[in-house]
Protein backbone atom coordinates (compact mmCIF):
# COMPACT_ATOMS: atom_id res chain seq x y z
CA UNK A 1 0.00 0.00 0.00
CA UNK A 2 1.39 3.59 -0.64
CA UNK A 3 0.48 6.49 1.19
CA UNK A 4 -0.76 9.87 -1.06
CA UNK A 5 -1.10 12.57 1.63
CA UNK A 6 -3.38 11.40 4.38
CA UNK A 7 -5.05 8.44 1.78
CA UNK A 8 -3.90 4.82 1.87
CA UNK A 9 -3.30 3.71 -1.79
CA UNK A 10 -3.90 -0.05 -3.48
CA UNK A 11 -0.38 -0.31 -4.59
CA UNK A 12 -1.83 -1.93 -8.22
CA UNK A 13 -4.48 0.95 -8.26
CA UNK A 14 -1.14 3.54 -8.13
CA UNK A 15 0.32 1.82 -10.46
CA UNK A 16 -2.34 2.46 -12.59
CA UNK A 17 -2.80 5.97 -11.65
CA UNK A 18 0.81 6.80 -13.07
CA UNK A 19 0.40 5.03 -15.85
CA UNK A 20 -2.97 7.91 -16.69
CA UNK A 21 -0.72 10.51 -16.26
CA UNK A 22 2.28 9.55 -17.74
CA UNK A 23 -0.03 8.30 -20.79
CA UNK A 24 -1.54 11.87 -20.85
CA UNK A 25 1.21 13.72 -19.95
CA UNK A 26 2.90 12.34 -23.39
CA UNK A 27 -0.08 13.47 -25.11
CA UNK A 28 0.09 17.27 -23.64
CA UNK A 29 -3.86 16.49 -22.25
CA UNK A 30 -4.06 19.64 -21.12
CA UNK A 31 -3.16 21.58 -23.82
CA UNK A 32 -5.58 19.88 -26.27
CA UNK A 33 -9.19 20.79 -27.52
CA UNK A 34 -12.18 18.96 -25.98
CA UNK A 35 -12.86 17.15 -29.15
CA UNK A 36 -8.47 16.07 -28.70
CA UNK A 37 -9.21 15.37 -24.72
CA UNK A 38 -12.06 13.30 -25.55
CA UNK A 39 -10.84 11.31 -28.20
CA UNK A 40 -7.67 10.60 -26.34
CA UNK A 41 -9.64 9.60 -22.88
CA UNK A 42 -11.73 6.64 -25.34
CA UNK A 43 -8.25 5.94 -26.60
CA UNK A 44 -7.28 4.99 -22.79
CA UNK A 45 -10.25 3.10 -22.39
CA UNK A 46 -10.14 1.01 -24.92
CA UNK A 47 -6.38 -0.25 -24.04
CA UNK A 48 -7.41 -0.73 -20.77
CA UNK A 49 -9.93 -3.38 -22.49
CA UNK A 50 -7.37 -4.82 -24.57
CA UNK A 51 -6.48 -7.87 -22.71
CA UNK A 52 -9.77 -9.34 -23.57
CA UNK A 53 -10.71 -13.01 -21.79
CA UNK A 54 -12.62 -15.93 -23.65
CA UNK A 55 -15.99 -15.99 -24.07
CA UNK A 56 -18.48 -18.61 -25.93
CA UNK A 57 -19.85 -15.82 -28.11
CA UNK A 58 -20.23 -11.95 -28.16
CA UNK A 59 -23.42 -11.00 -30.78
CA UNK A 60 -24.36 -7.53 -31.33
CA UNK A 61 -28.40 -6.36 -32.14
CA UNK A 62 -29.54 -2.39 -32.85
CA UNK A 63 -32.72 -1.13 -32.27
CA UNK A 64 -33.79 2.19 -33.11
CA UNK A 65 -34.97 4.97 -30.39
CA UNK A 66 -36.50 8.16 -31.40
CA UNK A 67 -34.13 7.95 -34.49
CA UNK A 68 -31.32 6.83 -32.86
CA UNK A 69 -29.14 3.64 -33.05
CA UNK A 70 -28.74 1.67 -29.93
CA UNK A 71 -26.25 -1.28 -29.64
CA UNK A 72 -27.13 -4.17 -27.71
CA UNK A 73 -24.24 -6.26 -27.90
CA UNK A 74 -24.30 -9.95 -25.73
CA UNK A 75 -21.57 -11.18 -23.93
CA UNK A 76 -21.85 -15.36 -24.03
CA UNK A 77 -20.13 -16.80 -20.73
CA UNK A 78 -18.26 -20.14 -21.84
CA UNK A 79 -20.31 -21.83 -19.35
CA UNK A 80 -23.90 -20.51 -19.44
CA UNK A 81 -26.78 -22.02 -16.84
CA UNK A 82 -29.49 -21.27 -19.83
CA UNK A 83 -30.97 -19.40 -16.43
CA UNK A 84 -30.64 -15.68 -16.18
CA UNK A 85 -29.42 -12.65 -17.85
CA UNK A 86 -27.45 -9.79 -16.93
CA UNK A 87 -28.20 -6.03 -18.31
CA UNK A 88 -24.97 -3.67 -18.34
CA UNK A 89 -24.59 0.09 -18.43
CA UNK A 90 -21.62 1.33 -18.91
CA UNK A 91 -19.84 4.71 -17.43
CA UNK A 92 -18.23 7.43 -18.87
CA UNK A 93 -19.64 10.84 -17.25
CA UNK A 94 -22.80 10.55 -20.05
CA UNK A 95 -20.34 11.72 -22.71
CA UNK A 96 -17.58 9.35 -22.52
CA UNK A 97 -17.16 5.36 -22.22
CA UNK A 98 -18.38 2.90 -24.55
CA UNK A 99 -19.09 -1.17 -25.24
CA UNK A 100 -15.60 -1.32 -26.74
CA UNK A 101 -14.28 0.35 -23.18
CA UNK A 102 -16.18 -2.32 -21.24
CA UNK A 103 -15.57 -5.06 -23.51
CA UNK A 104 -12.95 -7.01 -20.72
CA UNK A 105 -15.64 -5.96 -17.79
CA UNK A 106 -18.58 -7.73 -19.34
CA UNK A 107 -16.17 -10.92 -20.78
CA UNK A 108 -15.57 -11.21 -16.85
CA UNK A 109 -18.84 -10.72 -15.55
CA UNK A 110 -20.53 -13.16 -17.99
CA UNK A 111 -18.04 -15.73 -16.95
CA UNK A 112 -18.43 -14.96 -13.61
CA UNK A 113 -21.79 -15.29 -13.62
CA UNK A 114 -22.29 -17.96 -16.17
CA UNK A 115 -25.15 -16.05 -18.08
CA UNK A 116 -25.21 -13.89 -20.93
CA UNK A 117 -24.74 -9.77 -20.05
CA UNK A 118 -25.92 -7.78 -22.59
CA UNK A 119 -24.49 -4.20 -23.00
CA UNK A 120 -26.60 -0.97 -23.84
CA UNK A 121 -24.87 1.03 -26.14
CA UNK A 122 -27.12 4.42 -25.18
CA UNK A 123 -26.33 7.38 -27.09
CA UNK A 124 -23.79 9.63 -25.41
CA UNK A 125 -23.86 13.90 -24.63
CA UNK A 126 -24.48 16.21 -25.86
CA UNK A 127 -25.34 14.34 -28.90
CA UNK A 128 -28.54 13.53 -27.10
CA UNK A 129 -29.36 14.89 -23.54
CA UNK A 130 -31.89 14.32 -20.88
CA UNK A 131 -33.67 12.30 -20.29
CA UNK A 132 -32.98 10.46 -24.00
CA UNK A 133 -30.80 8.74 -22.40
CA UNK A 134 -33.57 6.95 -20.04
CA UNK A 135 -36.19 6.04 -23.04
CA UNK A 136 -33.10 4.53 -24.75
CA UNK A 137 -32.65 1.98 -21.67
CA UNK A 138 -36.29 1.38 -21.52
CA UNK A 139 -36.00 0.05 -25.18
CA UNK A 140 -33.21 -1.47 -24.50
CA UNK A 141 -34.87 -3.57 -21.54
CA UNK A 142 -37.93 -4.44 -23.16
CA UNK A 143 -36.25 -5.84 -26.19
CA UNK A 144 -33.84 -8.01 -24.03
CA UNK A 145 -36.56 -9.56 -22.39
CA UNK A 146 -38.95 -9.94 -25.02
CA UNK A 147 -37.23 -10.49 -28.01
CA UNK A 148 -33.10 -11.27 -27.09
CA UNK A 149 -34.46 -14.09 -24.02
CA UNK A 150 -37.94 -14.10 -23.53
CA UNK A 151 -36.94 -17.27 -21.89
CA UNK A 152 -35.01 -15.98 -19.06
CA UNK A 153 -37.63 -14.06 -16.26
CA UNK A 154 -34.73 -14.07 -13.93
CA UNK A 155 -32.64 -10.80 -14.84
CA UNK A 156 -29.78 -8.46 -12.87
CA UNK A 157 -29.00 -5.11 -14.03
CA UNK A 158 -25.63 -3.31 -13.53
CA UNK A 159 -24.72 0.20 -13.53
CA UNK A 160 -21.33 2.12 -13.05
CA UNK A 161 -20.64 5.89 -13.02
CA UNK A 162 -22.81 7.42 -14.70
CA UNK A 163 -24.33 3.81 -15.97
CA UNK A 164 -25.41 3.87 -12.66
CA UNK A 165 -27.06 6.97 -12.20
CA UNK A 166 -28.73 6.55 -15.89
CA UNK A 167 -29.73 2.62 -14.52
CA UNK A 168 -31.89 4.15 -10.85
CA UNK A 169 -33.35 7.00 -12.96
CA UNK A 170 -34.23 4.53 -15.38
CA UNK A 171 -36.10 2.19 -13.04
CA UNK A 172 -37.68 5.31 -11.47
CA UNK A 173 -38.93 6.19 -14.60
CA UNK A 174 -40.16 3.19 -16.12
CA UNK A 175 -41.55 1.33 -13.01
CA UNK A 176 -45.40 1.69 -13.79
CA UNK A 177 -44.33 -0.08 -17.21
CA UNK A 178 -41.96 -2.41 -16.32
CA UNK A 179 -44.10 -3.33 -12.66
CA UNK A 180 -42.34 -4.57 -9.62
CA UNK A 181 -39.68 -7.31 -9.66
CA UNK A 182 -38.76 -6.71 -13.40
CA UNK A 183 -35.39 -6.93 -12.27
CA UNK A 184 -34.37 -9.68 -9.24
CA UNK A 185 -31.64 -7.94 -8.48
CA UNK A 186 -29.13 -4.38 -8.82
CA UNK A 187 -25.46 -3.49 -8.51
CA UNK A 188 -24.88 0.27 -8.17
CA UNK A 189 -21.47 1.21 -8.51
CA UNK A 190 -19.92 4.54 -7.62
CA UNK A 191 -22.84 6.54 -8.91
CA UNK A 192 -24.18 10.48 -9.15
CA UNK A 193 -27.16 10.30 -6.88
CA UNK A 194 -27.50 13.02 -5.34
CA UNK A 195 -27.06 17.25 -5.53
CA UNK A 196 -25.41 17.84 -2.46
CA UNK A 197 -21.62 18.93 -3.34
CA UNK A 198 -20.35 19.57 0.02
CA UNK A 199 -20.16 16.13 1.27
CA UNK A 200 -17.02 14.72 3.07
CA UNK A 201 -16.17 13.11 0.33
CA UNK A 202 -16.65 15.74 -2.10
CA UNK A 203 -14.66 18.22 0.08
CA UNK A 204 -11.81 15.61 0.62
CA UNK A 205 -11.41 14.73 -2.68
CA UNK A 206 -11.74 17.61 -4.83
CA UNK A 207 -8.30 18.65 -5.96
CA UNK A 208 -8.29 16.41 -8.76
CA UNK A 209 -5.16 14.21 -7.70
CA UNK A 210 -7.13 11.33 -7.71
CA UNK A 211 -8.85 12.20 -11.60
CA UNK A 212 -12.31 14.21 -10.46
CA UNK A 213 -13.17 17.47 -9.02
CA UNK A 214 -16.45 19.15 -8.17
CA UNK A 215 -15.76 21.71 -10.77
CA UNK A 216 -15.94 18.56 -13.40
CA UNK A 217 -18.74 16.62 -11.87
CA UNK A 218 -20.98 19.69 -12.66
CA UNK A 219 -19.93 19.98 -15.95
CA UNK A 220 -20.38 16.74 -16.88
CA UNK A 221 -24.04 16.85 -15.52
CA UNK A 222 -24.82 20.04 -17.14
CA UNK A 223 -23.29 18.45 -20.35
CA UNK A 224 -26.00 15.80 -19.93
CA UNK A 225 -28.84 17.69 -18.25
CA UNK A 226 -28.96 21.48 -18.43
CA UNK A 227 -29.78 23.37 -15.79
CA UNK A 228 -30.45 19.74 -14.18
CA UNK A 229 -28.48 21.28 -10.93
CA UNK A 230 -30.58 24.61 -10.10
CA UNK A 231 -33.93 22.48 -10.47
CA UNK A 232 -32.81 19.40 -8.60
CA UNK A 233 -34.26 16.97 -11.13
CA UNK A 234 -35.44 13.45 -9.36
CA UNK A 235 -34.46 11.59 -12.42
CA UNK A 236 -31.01 13.05 -12.75
CA UNK A 237 -30.55 13.37 -8.91
CA UNK A 238 -31.98 9.89 -8.50
CA UNK A 239 -30.98 9.34 -4.32
CA UNK A 240 -34.78 9.46 -3.00
CA UNK A 241 -37.05 8.31 -6.02
CA UNK A 242 -39.01 5.18 -5.30
CA UNK A 243 -37.57 2.23 -6.50
CA UNK A 244 -40.56 -0.47 -7.55
CA UNK A 245 -38.92 -2.54 -10.73
CA UNK A 246 -36.02 -3.75 -8.34
CA UNK A 247 -36.23 -4.58 -4.53
CA UNK A 248 -32.45 -6.17 -3.71
CA UNK A 249 -29.34 -3.70 -4.02
CA UNK A 250 -26.03 -4.38 -4.24
CA UNK A 251 -24.52 -0.67 -3.60
CA UNK A 252 -20.54 -0.83 -4.30
CA UNK A 253 -18.16 2.40 -3.49
CA UNK A 254 -14.48 3.17 -4.00
CA UNK A 255 -12.60 4.38 -0.61
CA UNK A 256 -10.97 7.17 -2.73
CA UNK A 257 -14.16 8.69 -4.89
CA UNK A 258 -15.08 12.51 -3.98
CA UNK A 259 -18.91 10.39 -4.77
CA UNK A 260 -18.38 7.64 -2.03
CA UNK A 261 -20.99 9.48 0.00
CA UNK A 262 -23.37 9.42 -2.48
CA UNK A 263 -23.37 5.54 -2.16
CA UNK A 264 -23.36 5.90 1.87
CA UNK A 265 -26.74 7.94 0.73
CA UNK A 266 -28.50 6.05 -1.73
CA UNK A 267 -28.09 2.57 0.72
CA UNK A 268 -29.49 4.66 3.46
CA UNK A 269 -32.81 5.66 1.08
CA UNK A 270 -33.18 2.20 -0.29
CA UNK A 271 -33.08 0.83 2.69
CA UNK A 272 -35.90 3.75 4.23
CA UNK A 273 -37.74 2.35 1.35
CA UNK A 274 -37.85 -1.19 2.86
CA UNK A 275 -35.79 -2.81 -0.12
CA UNK A 276 -32.98 -5.37 0.94
CA UNK A 277 -29.33 -3.33 0.38
CA UNK A 278 -26.07 -4.68 0.61
CA UNK A 279 -22.56 -2.08 0.63
CA UNK A 280 -19.27 -3.00 -0.55
CA UNK A 281 -16.92 -0.29 -0.52
CA UNK A 282 -13.65 -0.99 -1.82
CA UNK A 283 -10.77 -0.05 0.09
CA UNK A 284 -7.63 1.79 -1.53
CA UNK A 285 -9.01 1.94 -5.19
CA UNK A 286 -10.20 5.51 -6.37
CA UNK A 287 -13.59 6.03 -8.94
CA UNK A 288 -11.88 4.30 -11.86
CA UNK A 289 -10.94 1.11 -10.48
CA UNK A 290 -13.63 -1.13 -12.21
CA UNK A 291 -12.64 -0.25 -15.85
CA UNK A 292 -8.60 -0.90 -15.00
CA UNK A 293 -9.11 -4.75 -13.91
CA UNK A 294 -6.24 -5.34 -16.65
CA UNK A 295 -3.98 -4.13 -13.96
CA UNK A 296 -5.44 -4.36 -11.14
CA UNK A 297 -6.45 -7.77 -9.20
CA UNK A 298 -8.91 -5.95 -6.74
CA UNK A 299 -11.18 -4.43 -9.41
CA UNK A 300 -11.51 -8.53 -10.71
CA UNK A 301 -12.45 -9.79 -8.03
CA UNK A 302 -15.09 -7.39 -6.79
CA UNK A 303 -16.33 -7.87 -10.61
CA UNK A 304 -16.82 -11.52 -9.96
CA UNK A 305 -18.27 -10.78 -6.57
CA UNK A 306 -20.53 -8.36 -8.50
CA UNK A 307 -21.27 -11.49 -10.87
CA UNK A 308 -22.38 -13.69 -7.65
CA UNK A 309 -24.44 -11.37 -6.35
CA UNK A 310 -26.71 -10.60 -9.42
CA UNK A 311 -26.96 -14.15 -9.75
CA UNK A 312 -27.97 -15.08 -6.46
CA UNK A 313 -24.87 -17.12 -5.93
Amino acid sequence: MKWVGECVVDDDMWSVLMHDRDYLAERNFEQLTCEQQLAVNNELSLFWSSEKPPVALVKSNTIIVAGRPVELRTYFPIDDTEGQVIVWVHGGGWKEGSLDGYDRLMRILANAARCPVVGIGYTKAPKAQFPSQLGELRSAFLYIAEVLFPARTHRGIAGYSAGANLTLAALSACSDELGRGYFERACLACGVYGYDFDTPSYRQYDDGVFGSSKARIRDLIETYAPGAVDRRDPLVFPVHTRQDVCSDFLVVSAEHDLLRDDSHKLAGCLRTQGNRVSRLEVPGVTHIFLQRSMRLPIANRVIEDMALYLTGL
